[in-house]
């Protein structure tokens, strides 16, 4: 082979011309291939680089000084949090890492990261993403009050949502939530389940988490799952606290300053006599009992999640969870739940205080408000006014036990103080359907009796002590009169 190489190199020139350039064509394709190899390499890299987190949400930990954090990417990338106080985030900030896996239900990859030392009653600004594959825009958050502040604070819920484009009164339903005047003035959403009815749709789950994104991640966006909802994305794409749950993404509590929240599956997991789930919210429940009744916990207000409701006129389903219904009720009551908020049914329906059918009628009128005073029953709420096709009534004529109800597009508003609990159903509109208050006077009270009457113990021991010093004669002064 040499030697014949040697041969035609050495033919004429016109020969070795053509040879030469034959050759060289064939340089050219290999050069020309290894460029198209480099190019497709780039523009590998630049897609890695170029993938923008996306489907951004926050939710809260079971530590006050903690915040959860969710986010998407269609390719591998950097899982990190920029965050810092909102004045100090061009300044400096902190960094801390999360962690990334390849989505199970759907394409891309899942980063989760939480960030913690928060610092209460605090703006917080972030960004996710990394230097190499790149940032998201920034969001902010306020972190919880601190316990002993007097820091009224506002919960937005609803349920039964969907996505705009496949029920009737999702467009709507959205843009109200989504005005930016109502997220700066909510603290936590609590969604009652059926969120995206994507039914495995993946194009429906991206557009739900999209689309609420202005939102989520900008306050905390808690989660109970309904019979609409796919199993598999509540176990992937939510961070709910952990809370002592075994399946912490479907059941869980948390505290928000004053309020215990209980989320609970009624569709997802098994929720029967003695199952998992009964055990764990028996036991949470009672938790949460003690500490309303103790003078030293901030704790004093529970409040129940769901999907499916203990109470409802509606004649979407059977009136009500009556299974549900005869196996929580009597802990509902006894351990002092105070707001029980649900949906499925799709509609608005609250009622008065009630336990077993049986209400508490009595309240007073204020600005066209309901007014409770100390009811001592939980108030129930149906909240399937999402956007998805409303239902209809039983019957014309309301229960007893029913206050308020509308066939309507809307979300409700709860504003918490320490004492009180003031509520609003706001239909898409704008326009207030229903609002009550609900006053739970005795905590500081009774704390401020116990002060009162500790500080009349010592006052008393004093003077009981100084009369006997003066009858010894070893005592001087006035410290108290004779008829102390």
């Amino acid at each position: 082979m040499k030697t014949k190489t040697f041969e035609i190199l050495q033919k004429t020139p016109h020969e070795s011309v053509g040879r030469s350039e034959r050759k060289d064509g064939r340089g050219n394709n290999s050069v020309i291939g290894k460029m198209s190899f480099l190019l497709w390499l780039a523009v590998l890299a630049l897609a890695a680089a170029n993938s923008p987190p996306k489907h951004v949400h926050l939710s809260l930990s079971d530590k006050s000084t903690e915040m959860h954090v969710v986010w998407v990417t269609d390719n591998s990338a950097g899982t990190e949090v920029q965050f810092a106080p909102h004045a100090a985030m061009k300044q400096s900030h902190r960094v801390v890492k999360g962690l990334q896996s390849e989505l199970q239900f759907g394409t891309g990859f899942l980063h989760k990261a939480t960030l913690d030392g928060l610092v209460p009653e605090t703006k917080y600004t972030y960004r996710v993403g990394s230097d190499a594959s790149g940032w998201s825009e920034d969001f902010s958050f306020r972190t919880r009050p601190d316990s002993s502040s007097d820091q009224e604070f506002t919960v937005l819920t609803y349920g039964d949502m969907g996505v705009a484009g496949s029920q009737p009164g999702v467009a709507e339903f959205q843009t109200a939530v989504l005005q930016e005047s109502l997220i700066a003035r909510s603290d936590l959403v609590l969604h009652a389940g059926d969120l995206a009815y994507a039914f495995k749709n993946l194009t429906k789950i991206n557009n739900f988490f999209s689309t609420m994104q202005p939102l989520a991640a900008s306050v905390p966006y808690m989660v109970v799952p309904g019979n609409r909802d796919d199993k598999e994305v509540f176990e992937e794409r939510f961070t709910m606290p952990a809370s002592g749950s075994a399946e912490p993404n479907f059941y869980w509590s948390v505290d928000y300053l004053w309020v215990h929240v209980i989320g609970i599956s009624t569709s997802l997991s098994t929720f029967t006599a003695d199952s998992e789930q009964h055990r764990w919210f028996l036991a949470d429940l009672k938790r949460a009992a003690a500490r309303v009744a103790d003078p030293a916990d901030p704790v004093n207000w529970i409040v129940l999640l769901g999907h499916t409701p203990l109470y409802s006129s509606s004649n979407g389903h059977t009136g009500g969870n009556k299974p549900l219904k005869a196996l929580i009720e009597q802990a509902v009551w006894q351990y002092g739940v105070d707001l029980a908020i649900f949906g499925d049914d799709h509609g608005y329906e609250r009622t008065l205080p009630v336990f077993n059918d049986e209400p508490v009628d009595k309240f007073s009128t204020k600005n066209r408000a309901q007014v409770f005073d100390s009811p001592n029953r939980t108030t129930h709420f149906v909240l399937g006014t999402g956007g998805v096709g409303l239902d209809g009534w039983q019957s014309e004529t309301p229960p007893k036990w029913s206050a308020a109800r509308a066939l309507t597009y809307g979300y409700m508003t709860l504003t918490f103080s320490r004492e009180a609990v003031k509520g609003q159903f706001v239909s898409t509109s704008g326009e207030v359907l229903d609002q009550f208050v609900i006053l739970k006077p005795g905590r500081s009270s009774a704390l401020n009796a116990t002060l009162v009457c500790g500080v009349l113990l010592c006052f008393a021991v004093g003077c009981f002590y100084y009369r006997r010093t003066r009858r010894s004669g070893a005592g001087e002064g006035n410290f108290c009169s004779k008829s102390a």
